[in-house]
């Protein structure tokens, strides 16, 4: 799973609305070239516009970290369990954007520390009302449960949730979603012992990435698996020519 992301959007009365919406826009992309000193200067302008403005405040607990080499992961993590904890809704009423965010932000940071059962505290309640979120969202909260129950053994769990991404396929964005889809078959079927299944599902991400490094990895994981050594050293023959091509020469 991929590191904590920032959430887009602002919202504000006026003109300065239209600024914010504007400083917004600038933040995101100083974040995706990897300027976080930047974006963290662009949020904190954003603050004096947006004082009370929920996402303005994640966000910036976001880029101060990553723009500080030393800042503690442990720290971050505290910051938005506090957070979580202050903006709870109450029972039977949908998460606010921002607080979906947040949880999946601080899950992903969870799952990092392979804290799983922690992680799954926070992300099961968002996925038994997972129909209510943002697809983009949705998405994001059904690959990192998938990561958790995988790197957890919860193997019939994680088949529930691949089986939920691919029925609601139309509604879910934000990834390839037939790749992803793929990926995670291979894995929860290697991770069953299925080999004949893992390899059809292999073979279908391959068709659709192949020169995926994970593609190739899981291939070469599964001739492994089948105790075929020569087809799992040929599987990464691909991958290792990348990588030497990549190695600076020392002549």
């Amino acid at each position: 799973m991929g590191s904590p992301q920032p959430y887009p959007g602002v919202s504000g009365p006026g003109g300065d609305s239209v600024l914010a919406a504007e400083l917004a826009t600038e933040g995101t992309a100083l974040w995706a070239l990897g300027q976080h000193d930047a974006a963290l200067q662009t949020l904190q302008r954003m603050e004096g516009l947006l004082p009370n403005d929920p996402k303005v405040q994640l966000n910036m607990w976001l880029a101060a970290y990553y723009a500080d080499p030393g800042a503690s992961l442990d720290a971050l993590s505290e910051q938005l369990a506090v957070w979580l904890d202050a903006h709870k809704q109450p029972p039977g009423e949908p998460s606010s954007p921002a607080y979906t965010a947040a949880a999946i932000n601080y899950g992903i940071l969870l799952f990092v520390q392979q804290q799983h059962a922690k992680a799954l505290a926070v992300l099961e309640p968002l996925y038994s009302d997972v129909e209510a979120i943002h697809g983009g969202a949705a998405l994001c909260l059904c690959v990192l449960l998938l990561e958790v129950y995988l790197g957890s053994g919860q193997l019939p769990k994680a088949a529930q949730v691949a089986q939920l991404v691919e029925q609601q396929g139309g509604q879910l964005s934000g990834m390839d979603l037939p790749a992803l889809l793929h990926l995670y078959k291979a894995r929860l079927a290697i991770a069953c012992c299925n080999h004949k299944a893992a390899k059809k599902e292999v073979r279908a991400l391959l068709v659709l990435q192949p020169s995926s490094p994970v593609a190739l990895l899981l291939k070469s994981q599964l001739e492994v698996l089948r105790q075929q050594p020569k087809k799992a050293l040929k599987a990464l023959g691909p991958l290792l020519a990348a990588i030497s091509e990549c190695t600076p020469s020392t002549t």
